[in-house]
C-alpha cells in the first residue's frame, strides 16, 4: 500500500509551493489514463485510480460542471476510506475540501456543511497544534456553509480564525492569506459593514496581483468581489470598470459555459440596473440564464439569483407583469433550497412586495414587505443590518402607497438611521425614501423639510446615476419645486434650468407635463418681478405644451389658460385676454359638470406643479346640485347705478331671492368667486346705461354668462344708453325691462319676478 508523504516539514511545503499556479488539466488525457489505470487493476481501488479521478474532478470543476466534480470526487473519497481501512490522512481531507466545494457550487447547503465540519474534525486529528493551513481551509469551508445557511455571525468569527492561522503559519503575503482576506470580505458584507467589505476585497486584490501575475481566475474573482463592494458604497461607475474588467479575464481564462461567467454577467448585469440602463442588464441576464441553465440544476442558488435580478430588470422596463412573474420565480426556489427562513428568501419577499405595491395591489405589497422585515430582524436579531434597513424602506413605501403617513414616517425614519449607522446611504432605495419623505412633509406644509429630503435625495442620485439619467432629471425637478415653494427665484431658476435640459436631451421634446410646470413656474416668478414680457413667453410656452399633451380639457389647461389671460393683460391686449379668460372658465366649468373636479384659479400660483390641479369632490360636496343655491340673482352694474340697484335688489328680495350686485354681495375677493357666482345663479340682470360698456368687469361677467347659458334679463336705466355690437348681439331675443320709465314699483317687480320664474322652470 502506498504510503501518505511525512507532514514533518508542511510549513515548509505550503510556503514553498504554493505560489506556484497549477498547470492546466487535460481532461481527454487524464479520461484516457483512467480507463488504462482501471484496466490495469482490473477495477479495484488503488491509489494511482484515486488520484486520477481526482485529476478529472479538478477539470469538470474547471470548466463549470459541478454534477461531475462532484460525483468524482465521491469516488475518490470512497476509494481513498477504502485504503486507509478509515483511517485519516491527508488525501482523505483534500477529498473532503473537493465534495465540499462541488455541493457549494450545486447550492446543497446541508451536505455542505455536513462535509465541512467532518473535514474541520479530521484536520485537528491531523494536526493537533492546531495552527495549520489544512484547519485554516476547514475553518473556511465551515464559515462559508454557515453562510449558505444564513448564519453570518458564525460565518464572520471562523473566518477570521481561519485568517489568523494562514498569517501566523505561512506569513503575511501568501495566496492562501489573500484568499482568506476575501473570505473576510465577504463575511463583513454579510453583516452589513460596507467599509470593511471593501476594505478586506482591496487587500485581496492587490495581494493576489502580486503574489498571481496579470491574469488569473483569483484575480478574476477579487475584481469581481472589490466591484460589489464598491456597488454597496454607492460608487457604481467605478464598480462597473471592476466588473467588466473581472468579466473579460473570465472569458480569457475558461470556455464559455462556467460559473464564474454567469458571476460575472450577473455582476454586470446588477450594475446596470443601478445606473439606469434595464436593457443592458436584461440581456445580460438572459446570457447568464443560458449558462446557467447548462451548468447547474434548477433549483440551484444561482438561478434563484439570476431570476431576481430578471425580475429587477423587467421591474425599470416597466414590464410589471414579469417583474412579479419573475420574483415569485425566486422566492419559489429560495423557499424550496432554504426552507422557511433565510436571507435570501426574505430578499425575495421583498421583491414580491415591490411588484405587487407597483401593480396598485398595495395590500399585498404591504403583506409581503412586513414578511420580509419580519424574517430580517429575526435572522439578525433585531440589530442594525443593511437587510433590515432594505426592509424598513421597502415596509415604509408601501405605508406610503396606502397613505398610512404615520406609519411611513416611523419605517421611513429607522431605515433612515440604521442606513446612516451601517455607512449604506448611497443607494437608490435610500434616493426614494427621501423622496417619499419629502412629500409627506410638503403634504404637511413643512416647505424646508421637503426642500431638503428632495436635496438629499438628488445627490445621491447624482453621485450613484449617470448624468443624463431620468431620475436626476426627475430629483432636480422635486427640488426646483421646493425652492418655488420657498419663493427662491435665483436658486429655482437654476435648477430649473438644470431640469428642463435633462428632460429635453432624454425625451427629445418639451413636451413633457415636468416642462409645461417648470415654465409656469418661471412664469409666474417673472410676474412678480414685473417682467411682463417674460411673464408672456414662459406663459405662451406652457399652454403650448399642455395643448399638445391633452387634446381635451383639462385642469391643468385650464391654469395655463388663465395665466395667458393675465399675461396678455399686462402686455396690454385686453381683447386677447377676455378671450383667454373665457376660455379658462368655460373649461373650469366643464370639468367641473363632467369629472365634479373643482379648480381654484385664486389660487392657481399654488397649482403650478400640480399635473392635475384640482379637488375631486363628492356628490354632497358638489356646488352645482343644490337647488336652492341656484336660486340667486346677479345684478351686473357700474358703481354709478348703485343707487337703482339697491331699490332693485331690496324689492326681489322682499319676493324671496337671493341677490349679489356687487363684490362685497358675491364674497368676491378676485375675479374668479366674482364668475362662480354668475355659473350658481338662475339668471342675470344686466343693468344697461352709458357706463356699461366702458366697463371691463361687466363685460366679462357678461361674456361668461353668455358662454355658459346663463340667461339674462336687461334692465334698462338710461334712455341715452345703445347697445353696442358686442352686446346687441348676445340680447338678440333677451327679455328687456325699462326700470327708467316704471310707475308702479312693485307691479314691476311682480312682473320681473315672473319673468324670472318662467326662465328657471
Amino acid at each position: 500500500m502506498r504510503r501518505v508523504k511525512s507532514l514533518v516539514d508542511t510549513k515548509a511545503l505550503f510556503c514553498k509551493n504554493h505560489v506556484k499556479l497549477p498547470k492546466k488539466i487535460d481532461l481527454d488525457s487524464e479520461l484516457k489514463s483512467l480507463a488504462y489505470l482501471r484496466k490495469k487493476h482490473n477495477g479495484d481501488s488503488h491509489h494511482d485510480i484515486a488520484n486520477t479521478l481526482e485529476k478529472i474532478a479538478t477539470a469538470y470543476n474547471d470548466i463549470g460542471d459541478p454534477n461531475n466534480y462532484l460525483n468524482y470526487s465521491l469516488e475518490v473519497l470512497l476509494i481513498r476510506q477504502q485504503l486507509s481501512k478509515n483511517k485519516v490522512n491527508a488525501e482523505i481531507l483534500s477529498s473532503l475540501f473537493h465534495i465540499i466545494n462541488a455541493y457549494q457550487l450545486l447550492g446543497d447547503s446541508s451536505n455542505s456543511l455536513k462535509y465541512a465540519l467532518q473535514s474541520l474534525k479530521i484536520s485537528y486529528a491531523l494536526y493537533p497544534n492546531k495552527n495549520h493551513p489544512n484547519i485554516a481551509n476547514a475553518m473556511n469551508k465551515v464559515a462559508i456553509a454557515y453562510n449558505d445557511l444564513g448564519q453570518h455571525e458564525n460565518f464572520l468569527q471562523l473566518s477570521l480564525e481561519a485568517l489568523k492561522i494562514r498569517e501566523d503559519f505561512l506569513g503575511a503575503s501568501h495566496p492562501d492569506v489573500a484568499s482568506s482576506y476575501n473570505t473576510v470580505a465577504l463575511a463583513y458584507r454579510k453583516k452589513g459593514e460596507m467599509q470593511k467589505f471593501y476594505d478586506f476585497a482591496l487587500k485581496a486584490l492587490e495581494m493576489r496581483k502580486k503574489l498571481l501575475g496579470p491574469e488569473h481566475q483569483d484575480i478574476a474573482t477579487s475584481l469581481n468581489n472589490v466591484a460589489l463592494a464598491h456597488r454597496s458604497l454607492g460608487n457604481y461607475s467605478i464598480a462597473l470598470d471592476y466588473a467588466n474588467e473581472a468579466l473579460a479575464m473570465r472569458k480569457n481564462i475558461y470556455s464559455n459555459y462556467h460559473a464564474d461567467i454567469v458571476s460575472s454577467y450577473d455582476t454586470c448585469a446588477i450594475l446596470h440596473t443601478d445606473i439606469g440602463k434595464p436593457q443592458k442588464s436584461l440581456e445580460l441576464l438572459q446570457d447568464a440564464l443560458t449558462i446557467a441553465q447548462k451548468i447547474y440544476p434548477p433549483n440551484h442558488p444561482k438561478m434563484a439569483s439570476i431570476n431576481l435580478n430578471l425580475a429587477i430588470a423587467y421591474k425599470d422596463l416597466d414590464d410589471l407583469e414579469n417583474f412579479l412573474k419573475y420574483s415569485f420565480i425566486s422566492l419559489n426556489m429560495r423557499r424550496t433550497l432554504y426552507g422557511d427562513k433565510h436571507p435570501d428568501i426574505a430578499d425575495s419577499l421583498n421583491n414580491v412586495a415591490i411588484a405587487y405595491r407597483n401593480l396598485g395591489d398595495h395590500e399585498n405589497g404591504l403583506k409581503y414587505a412586513l414578511e420580509s422585515l419580519n424574517m430580517f430582524r429575526e435572522i439578525y436579531e433585531d440589530k442594525d443590518h443593511l437587510d433590515i434597513a432594505r426592509g424598513y424602506v421597502n415596509v415604509a413605501n408601501a405605508y406610503h402607497s396606502m397613505g398610512d403617513i404615520e406609519k411611513f414616517f416611523q419605517n421611513a425614519l429607522k431605515a433612515i438611521d440604521m442606513s446612516k449607522k451601517l455607512g449604506y446611504w448611497f443607494n437608490t432605495l435610500i434616493a426614494t425614501v427621501l423622496t417619499n419623505l419629502a412629500i409627506c412633509y410638503k403634504n404637511l406644509g413643512q416647505l424646508d423639510y421637503y426642500l431638503n429630503y428632495t436635496t438629499q435625495a438628488l445627490a445621491i442620485r447624482e453621485k450613484i446615476l449617470d448624468k443624463e439619467h431620468p431620475d436626476i432629471a426627475n430629483a432636480l425637478y422635486k427640488c426646483a419645486i421646493g425652492h418655488y415653494n420657498l419663493a427662491d427665484e435665483s436658486s429655482f431658476f437654476k435648477i430649473a434650468k438644470k431640469s428642463l435640459s435633462m428632460f429635453a436631451k432624454i425625451h427629445g421634446t418639451e413636451n413633457v407635463a415636468e416642462v409645461a410646470n417648470l415654465f409656469q413656474a418661471m412664469a409666474v416668478f417673472r410676474f412678480k418681478a414685473n417682467d411682463y414680457e417674460s411673464f408672456f413667453e414662459y406663459s405662451t410656452r406652457a399652454l403650448d405644451v399642455r395643448q399638445n399633451l391633452h387634446l381635451e380639457a383639462h385642469p391643468s389647461l385650464v391654469v395655463s389658460l388663465y395665466f395667458v389671460a393675465r399675461a396678455f393683460g399686462c402686455m396690454g391686449d385686453p381683447q386677447k385676454e377676455e378671450i383667454y379668460l373665457l376660455k379658462a372658465l368655460n373649461m373650469k366649468k366643464v370639468i367641473l359638470d363632467c369629472h365634479r373636479i373643482y379648480i381654484s384659479l385664486d389660487n392657481a400660483a399654488e397649482l403650478v406643479f400640480e399635473n392635475t390641479p384640482g379637488v375631486l369632490l363628492d356628490r354632497k360636496e358638489e356646488r352645482l346640485e343644490d337647488s336652492l343655491e341656484r336660486r340667486h340673482l346677479v345684478i351686473c352694474h357700474h358703481p354709478d347705478c348703485r343707487s337703482r340697484c339697491v331699490e332693485l335688489k331690496t324689492g326681489l328680495e322682499r319676493e324671496g331671492y337671493k341677490i349679489c350686485m356687487n363684490q362685497s354681495d358675491r364674497s368676491a375677493k378676485s375675479i374668479e368667486s366674482m364668475f362662480e357666482q354668475i355659473e350658481m345663479s338662475s339668471a342675470i340682470l344686466v343693468f344697461m346705461d352709458k357706463n356699461l360698456n366702458e366697463d371691463r368687469s361687466n363685460r366679462l361677467e357678461i361674456l361668461f354668462a353668455a358662454e355658459i347659458g346663463i340667461p339674462m334679463i336687461g334692465i334698462k336705466v338710461d334712455d341715452d344708453f345703445e347697445l353696442q355690437e358686442w352686446l346687441l348681439n348676445l340680447m338678440v331675443d333677451r327679455k328687456m325691462f325699462d326700470l327708467d320709465r316704471v310707475k308702479n314699483f312693485d307691479l314691476f317687480i311682480k312682473k320681473l319676478a315672473r319673468e324670472v320664474e318662467l326662465i328657471r322652470i
